[in-house]
C-alpha cells in the first residue's frame, strides 16, 4: 500500500465553490483574471465577480434554483462567469466537450437532463436538435450575438440594482458542484458527480500557480484539469489566457510567447505535437516556469527533450482522474526526467492488484486502485457503474495498469482493457506507441490488437507520417524488430501490421 503525506483541510466540508470564488475574487480585485486572445478583452477579478453576481441574480429571477442542472457546450470568453454563477447558486454544471457529436450529446444529456443549456452560436442548432429529440424543453442561452430561438448570454449580465446584496447559496457536503465526463475508455462515457469541497480541497495539491502567473490550459472547463486550474487560478490571483480557436502547436507556441505564459498544462499528445513542430526551435519559451503534462502515459525521453527549450522552467508530470477530483501522483516535489508520474499526493492511498485481486509488490504491474478523501460522489444516474467502480475496501478501480518502483514513483503502463495477449505474454500498446512516436518521421500513432488464431493478439499500428516523410512499413517493422531497451522483443513479429 502506497500513501501520501497528510495535510489539514483547507476549507469547511460544507463550503461552496461560490463562497471560495467570492472570497478570492474580492481579494485580487483589480488583478487581471482573464485575457481573451480572440477579442483582446481583459477582465479583472472585480469585473469577473460583477458578471458572476449579475448572472446569478438574473438566473434567479428566471426561476432557476439550487439543484437545477446547467449544461454547457462550447468555449467563449464569458464561459467562466456563467459557470461561477452556477456554482454560486448551487446548480450543478454539466460541461460537455465542444468536440462531442450528436450521439454523444444525446447520450449524456439524457443522463443529466439539464434545466438550462449554454452553448456557442455554432453549437446551437446541434444542441437544440438533441434536446428536441429527448423531449427536453430546456431554455438555451448562446454565447455571442445570439441566434434565432435562443437568448443571448449578454442578457444575464444586465444590472440588477441588488448586486451588493448577493450571497452564494449555502450547500451541504454531498451537494453536486459539477458533473464532468469520464474518459470513456472503459465503455460509454459517464457523468462523474463531484462535490464543491472535493474540487476546492484538491487545490492543495499544486503550488506552482501564484499571484502574477499567467496560465494557458486548452481543456478549459470541459475536463477536470481545466476546471481545477480555473479554480486554482482564482484562489492565487493568476491570469488565464483563453481562445476559441482549435488547438494547434503553432497556436500554443504563439500564445506562450505573446502573453509570457508562466504555467502551461497539456496532455502528452499536445506535448508531442509541440516537440515535433519546427516553430519550437525559434519560439521564446523563457517565461514558462512550470509545464505540467498529464492525462496519459508520457513518451520516453519527452521530459528531457522539452526541458531543453525551457531555460527558466521545467516539465512536471502527474497522474489522476476525474473520479478523484484530479491528481493522485505528481513530480512537483521532486522533478525528474524519467517517464514516471511521480509520488502519491496528500490524502490518498494506492494499491496495485493482479487479475485475482491480490496486492502486487514493487515493480509488478497491476490495476491501480485509489482511496482518496476527495473522490467522486457517484456516477450521475448510474448506480450500477458506481457500485462496480468502488471495491469493498472503498478503493476506486481505475482500469489503468501500472507499478511503483522501490522509491515510491508510479509508472503508468496502459489501460487494462487495452492490454493484448501475445502467446502467454502481455503486450502494452502504449509501450509500442511511446517507441514509435519518438521516430522523427511519425506524426501520430495508435496501436490496436488484431485477433489471430495462433498468436492471440497481434499488435497493429495505424501511423500518420509527417509531411514529406518517406518512411515505409518495412522501415518501421525493422526498427521495432530490433533489440531495444524501451521495447520488448516479442511485441512485433513478422505477422504484425503497420498501416498509414
Amino acid at each position: 500500500l502506497w500513501s501520501g503525506y497528510d495535510l489539514p483541510l483547507l476549507f469547511n466540508p460544507r463550503i461552496s465553490l461560490g463562497q471560495v470564488l467570492k472570497k478570492f475574487m474580492k481579494v485580487h480585485g483589480s488583478t487581471t483574471a482573464q485575457i481573451c486572445d480572440d477579442s483582446g478583452e481583459k477582465m479583472s477579478y472585480n469585473d469577473m465577480w460583477l458578471k458572476t453576481v449579475r448572472a446569478a441574480q438574473n438566473l434567479q429571477k428566471l426561476g432557476y434554483r439550487k439543484g437545477d442542472v446547467f449544461g454547457f457546450s462550447g468555449i467563449h470568453r464569458h464561459l467562466a462567469p456563467v459557470i461561477y454563477a452556477a456554482f454560486s447558486l448551487g446548480c450543478p454544471v454539466n460541461t460537455l466537450s465542444p468536440g462531442f457529436g450528436k450521439a454523444d450529446l444525446i447520450y449524456l444529456l439524457n443522463i443529466t437532463k439539464p434545466k438550462l443549456m449554454f452553448c456557442t452560436d455554432e453549437r446551437y442548432e446541434l444542441v437544440a436538435e438533441c434536446l428536441k429529440e429527448l423531449g427536453n424543453d430546456a431554455r438555451i442561452f448562446t454565447f455571442g450575438g445570439g441566434v434565432n430561438g435562443s437568448d443571448s448570454v449578454e442578457y444575464l449580465f444586465a444590472q440588477t440594482g441588488q448586486e451588493h446584496t448577493f450571497l452564494p447559496v449555502p450547500v451541504e457536503a454531498n451537494d453536486i458542484a459539477a458533473i464532468l465526463t469520464s474518459s470513456g475508455t472503459t465503455g460509454l462515457a459517464k457523468g462523474v458527480a463531484l462535490s464543491h469541497s472535493s474540487i476546492a480541497e484538491k487545490c492543495n495539491d499544486v503550488g506552482h500557480i501564484n499571484l502574477g502567473d499567467i496560465h494557458y490550459c486548452p481543456g478549459s472547463f470541459y475536463w477536470i484539469s481545466g476546471l481545477y486550474i480555473s479554480v486554482l487560478s482564482v484562489i492565487h490571483g493568476a491570469t488565464a489566457v483563453t481562445t476559441n480557436k482549435k488547438f494547434s502547436a503553432e497556436l500554443q507556441l504563439r500564445l506562450v510567447e505573446q502573453y509570457k505564459v508562466t504555467f502551461l498544462m497539456n496532455s502528452p499528445q499536445y506535448l508531442v505535437m509541440m516537440l515535433k513542430n519546427e516553430a519550437i526551435k525559434t519560439t521564446d519559451l523563457s517565461s514558462v516556469k512550470c509545464y505540467f503534462v498529464g492525462g496519459n502515459r508520457v513518451p520516453a525521453g519527452a521530459p528531457a527533450e522539452i526541458n531543453k527549450y525551457l531555460p527558466n522552467g521545467r516539465m512536471y508530470t502527474g497522474y489522476g482522474l476525474t473520479e478523484i477530483s484530479f491528481i493522485l501522483t505528481s513530480t512537483f516535489d521532486e522533478p525528474i526526467e524519467s517517464d514516471s508520474s511521480g509520488k502519491v499526493v496528500h490524502g490518498s492511498e494506492v494499491k496495485i492488484i493482479d487479475d485475482n485481486g491480490a496486492r502486487c509488490g514493487v515493480g509488478v504491474n497491476g490495476e491501480i486502485c485509489i482511496k482518496n478523501r476527495h473522490q467522486f460522489l457517484f456516477y450521475y444516474g448510474n448506480e450500477k457503474a458506481t457500485a462496480e467502480t468502488i471495491d469493498n475496501e472503498g478503493f476506486v478501480l481505475t482500469g489503468d495498469v501500472g507499478h511503483f518502483d522501490a522509491d515510491g514513483y508510479l509508472y503508468i503502463v496502459d489501460r487494462l482493457k487495452d492490454v493484448l495477449k501475445f502467446y502467454l505474454s502481455k503486450v502494452y500498446p502504449s509501450e509500442i506507441e511511446s517507441f514509435l512516436i519518438n521516430l522523427p518521421d511519425i506524426e501520430s500513432v495508435c496501436v490496436v490488437g488484431i485477433p489471430h488464431q495462433t498468436f492471440g493478439d497481434l499488435p497493429g499500428a495505424a501511423v500518420v507520417r509527417k509531411t514529406n516523410s518517406r518512411i515505409t512499413e518495412e522501415d518501421i517493422q525493422e526498427m521495432v524488430s530490433s533489440p531495444s531497451d524501451s521495447l520488448s522483443s516479442f511485441q512485433f513479429s513478422s505477422a504484425s501490421s503497420v498501416r498509414y
